[in-house]
């Protein structure tokens, strides 16, 4: 992209010896003396050229990343492309990046010659976004620098910077153990979700579309309707279909989930296992619904692949919050939701932090799903990974994991199965599907 050319400027070495240049020559006429202002015209013809080395320079750049939307931890490429001719000095090219980017790979600052002949050369580096949410990247910033370096100019306009999308991690699960439960109500003919499973109550026929299963075919009632001459596609059997299997998801972001690091934090955690859980049970073709609590965010229960991405973009963009709030006015904020469709509930916080009322709340849903509910308490191990601030940051930690079973006894109480998970030494995919038998049973 061509760059608007901002005036030459003049840098602090440039102004002394234009200042220089200036002293020789009055005092050459001060005083009379040819040899001084010899000098002086020299030394103005030298700053004249070094001055038209950049005068008529030109230099365009491109920029393009491999990818504008990514998981956190993962990498992306930039290639920028930069064109430059017209003159003589040094071009200094500079990627602008954010500090939550890590650059593993190339060099964001490079430096090159100026010619009078065109001449193309392309950069590339590999980066790490360590942080979610959404980042600018670029434009690239071009500085020209004369032949002796007396001289600069730098030039804007190298295009708009490039919006990075960085997602919370997805982690595989593999296999889990099906449910049984369906919700009570199906889904309304308007909704965009695919419908339930299929009961054994035929509704009627209709002709064939593809991708309709060849179990599906009446082929006696196709045969009949195929010799009359009425159809030219086969019947199928169309069956009523029951309610959707759903499930609900309860995201903690109240300040207490910021402990450590902006990287590494329980909230960040929370993020990548709740996409993980609803990338699974949204390919089983289940319904996912999530409620952030103490951030209002709400996203209602549907299926499909657009849910994952209302999910994607509510997740990208939610910060913990600044005040707390209680677990139970979550609850109660979506009964209409939990009534109609009962579904597997999983509840992500830290449950040391308000032992009482986690418990009242994971009894209140269960009031309100009934007797063959499940619902499953995640927490995140953080003491291990804690910046430790003191000498007694290690009987603090030991301290706080007490703490932790303790208020996993609490919850085992209060009939939720409680998963604890270790982000550094354990597959969240597959510490879930240790935990199905667990769901098996309650159901």
């Amino acid at each position: 992209m061509e760059a608007s050319e901002g005036p030459a400027l003049r840098s602090a070495p440039g102004l002394g010896a234009s200042f220089l240049a200036c002293a020789l020559l009055a005092a050459g006429l001060s005083l009379g003396n040819p040899s001084l202002v010899y000098a002086a015209a020299a030394f103005a013809f030298v700053l004249a050229a070094d001055v038209a080395s950049i005068a008529f320079a030109s230099v365009r750049a491109d920029m393009r990343l491999s990818h504008a939307s990514l998981s956190r931890g993962e990498e992306f490429r930039i290639v920028v492309d930069v064109e430059s001719g017209g003159g003589l000095g040094l071009v200094y090219v500079q990627i602008p990046l954010p500090k939550e980017f890590s650059l593993k790979a190339g060099n964001n600052f490079r430096v090159r010659f100026l010619l009078p002949w065109t001449r193309r050369r392309s950069y590339r580096l590999s980066v790490a976004a360590l942080s979610r949410g959404e980042f600018l990247v670029g434009p690239p910033e071009i500085r020209i620098v004369s032949l002796w370096g007396e001289f600069s100019r730098s030039l804007n306009g190298m295009g708009d910077a490039v919006k990075v999308s960085v997602w919370p991690r997805h982690h595989l699960i593999k296999r889990f153990k099906e449910l049984r439960a369906f919700g009570r109500t199906p889904l309304p003919d308007n909704s965009i979700a695919f419908l339930g499973m299929r009961s054994n109550s035929l509704n009627g026929l209709r002709e064939y579309h593809p991708g309709d299963s060849a179990r599906m075919v009446n082929w006696r009632a196709s045969a009949k309707m195929l010799s009359g001459g009425a159809s030219r596609l086969p019947l199928v059997n169309e069956y009523s279909v029951e309610g959707k299997k759903a499930v609900w998801l309860f995201i903690d972001s109240s300040p207490a989930t910021a402990v450590g690091t902006r990287e590494e934090n329980p909230f960040e955690y929370f993020l990548e296992s709740a996409l993980s859980i609803t990338s699974y049970f949204i390919s089983r073709g289940y319904k996912v619904g999530a409620s952030v609590f103490a951030n209002d965010v709400l996203v209602r229960s549907d299926s499909g692949r657009g849910q994952i991405a209302k999910v994607l973009r509510e997740f990208v963009r939610v910060k913990p919050a600044a005040y707390p709030e209680k677990l139970t006015y979550a609850v109660e904020s979506v009964r209409p939701f939990l009534a109609a469709d009962r579904p597997l509930c999983f509840i992500l916080t830290r449950p040391e932090v308000d032992c009482e009322g986690t418990s009242d709340a994971i009894r209140r849903l269960q009031a309100i799903l009934g007797r063959r509910s499940t619902v499953c308490l995640v927490a995140v191990k953080w003491t291990e990974w804690h910046p430790r601030q003191t000498l007694y940051g290690g009987f603090a930690a030991k301290a706080m994991d007490a703490k932790i079973e303790a208020a996993f006894k609490l919850v085992r109480g209060a009939g939720a199965i409680p998963i604890l998970w270790d982000p550094r030494t354990q597959r969240f995919g597959g510490l879930l599907v240790r935990a199905a038998a667990g769901l098996g049973r309650s159901r």
